[in-house]
């Protein structure tokens, strides 16, 4: 394993102050500036980068404050805190999101518009995924320089359904950290990746789906994984949060548990291909074709960890609600894969890697246009989807949006 170490490591070249000045007379340009600096300089120091990361997902998250939706979770996220009245009673008592509550409850009494807690939450996601491919680069032996900038864009264009992280923010906040948990364990800050496991325990039960995952940094054996991935398709019908209710129903200290699969112990697939069902089967096997490309090619901990993947993905196959979430979270073994299919220098690898972004940008922006558009069964804006309004209003046009 590699570490990069830059020089001056304790001096900031960017400058906050004209950042946040810029922020604020108009947040979409300080936006652009931050990619251009991505793009630009080569010889920034890791506090640079992050600094720059923190900008852009700042902007991402003022964009999210702005959202508009009568449906949908972060309604009744919003609606929630809203009538708890600040009132941390029972905080905890859904088993696995109590941290998001509490912190959701905490953002509420400091500033008395629920709004802010998709600012917060969307913010912190797309902090925690652009670290997370510094962690990567780390890990990888590849030199901080502009081509973050396409793997940040590529994130954001490609691999994060935008619509999606804003609406099921509890599953996005859950994915990223496993993320950042992931990477930070391979370049071994394990102290930095149990917190973050852990936190990532109190926001969503997603987080249980992946702690297998961790596994990939032990386990070495890259065909032994091909073999139980290629197994897993036998156990598509599995039940997994079946299996969950009918195994621990009697143990009480896992009632909160059991309560959350019964809650998803529905199969549904027959209402699963009447809705979407062929859109994210379509993803699913590109990811997985991708996934047996990378391999052929290469022996890495990201090629481990995507395989893993695909075990949890079958075995949550059975519970269409499980499944379809997970398939939307996928943007950290997006990330991975696009490093893997990088480093195939061929004409084969080169084709395969545009076809990756083409597809990938082509999945989540249907996703996305599905719930943009005024038709849609959920539908929802970001400043009344309005380009212009986006492109010139300063900040104090976008935290004066009121969507409640």
């Amino acid at each position: 394993m590699s570490k990069i170490k830059n020089e001056n490591d304790q001096r900031l070249r960017v400058s906050p102050l004209r950042c946040f000045i810029l922020f604020i007379i108009n947040p979409f340009v300080s936006f652009c500036d931050s990619l251009y600096s991505l793009a630009s300089n080569h010889n920034y120091t890791r506090k640079d980068y992050k600094f720059l990361f923190f900008i852009i997902a700042l902007f991402l998250g003022v964009l999210a404050f702005t959202q508009k939706t009568d449906s949908g979770d972060i309604c009744r996220i919003y609606k929630g805190v809203i009538y708890s009245n600040g009132n941390l009673e029972n905080v905890t008592s859904r088993f696995g999101s109590s941290l998001f509550n509490l912190t959701n409850i905490l953002i509420y009494k400091l500033t008395g518009n629920v709004q802010y807690l998709s600012l917060f939450w969307v913010t912190l996601l797309y902090y925690l995924i652009f670290v997370s491919i510094l962690n990567i680069f780390e890990y990888s032996g590849i030199k901080y320089s502009s081509r973050l900038l396409n793997y940040v864009v590529a994130s954001i264009l490609c691999f994060v359904i935008y619509t999606q992280v804003t609406e099921i923010m509890k599953q996005g906040i859950a994915t990223s950290l496993f993320f950042y948990a992931f990477t930070n364990l391979i370049n071994e800050r394990k102290k930095i990746a149990i917190v973050s496991i852990v936190l990532s325990l109190g926001i969503h039960a997603t987080a249980f789906f992946f702690l297998p995952l961790y596994f990939a940094v032990a386990i070495k054996n890259q065909r032994w994984l091909f073999i139980l991935a290629m197994l897993s398709f036998l156990f598509r019908q599995f039940n997994l949060m079946g299996f969950i209710v009918s195994s621990f129903a009697g143990v009480g200290a896992l009632s909160s548990l059991v309560d959350m699969a019964s809650g998803y112990n529905e199969k549904n697939i027959e209402n699963f291909f009447r809705s979407d069902g062929l859109y994210f089967t379509a993803t699913f096997f590109m990811y997985f074709l991708y996934v047996l490309f990378v391999y052929i090619k290469s022996h890495s901990v990201f090629v481990r960890v995507c395989l893993l993947m695909i075990i949890v993905l079958n075995l949550n196959y059975g519970v269409s609600h499980n499944f379809t979430r997970l398939m939307t979270m996928l943007f950290p073994f997006y990330i991975m894969l696009y490093l893997e299919l990088r480093k195939i220098n061929t004409p084969i690898g080169v084709l395969a890697t545009k076809f990756f972004l083409f597809a990938t940008f082509v999945f989540t922006v249907t996703l996305e246009y599905g719930r943009l558009a005024s038709s849609s069964s959920y539908p929802t804006s970001f400043m009344d989807n309005s380009i212009l309004k986006i492109i010139v209003s300063p900040l104090y046009i976008y935290l004066s949006t009121v969507c409640v």
